[in-house]
């Protein structure tokens, strides 16, 4: 009987071996799906933190607009923070403004286009260009 064990675990030496790869496959490709899903996490949250930064400045922006306009005179200019600089145009179109931004922070760059009523100093339109 121990003779019978012996030869057929010596004839299924080979399969041993492909049990090892493929269990050795197995765990690279675990390994390598696992770093591919923290390398998209990794930059989602980057892409998070961007457009949060983004969307702080727009707010600040309509604000500093709709806050300008409340107390003095709403002219084109250029508005410059830590954060970045925004370069914007009005034109008084009697009922209300048009505004086109330039926003430039750190490492991106983008326009909008907002229009805002001169009576209420609501935000009609919100574009980005």
């Amino acid at each position: 009987m121990k003779k019978k064990c012996r030869q057929i675990l010596k004839s299924r030496s080979g399969s041993t071996l492909q049990v090892v790869l493929v269990i050795f496959l197995v765990l690279m490709t675990s390994l390598f799906s696992y770093g591919v899903y923290m390398k998209n996490a990794c930059e989602l949250y980057r892409y998070e933190l961007l457009m949060n930064r983004q969307r702080e400045i727009e707010i600040l922006f309509k604000n500093y607009c709709r806050k300008t306009e409340d107390e003095d005179l709403l002219l084109s200019g250029t508005l410059r923070g830590e954060e970045g600089k925004v370069h914007y145009t009005i034109d008084d179109m009697g009922s209300y403004f048009i505004i086109k931004g330039d926003i430039a922070l750190d490492d991106i760059h983008y326009a909008i286009y907002m229009e805002m009523n001169t009576d209420d100093l609501k935000i009609r339109t919100f574009k980005y260009l």
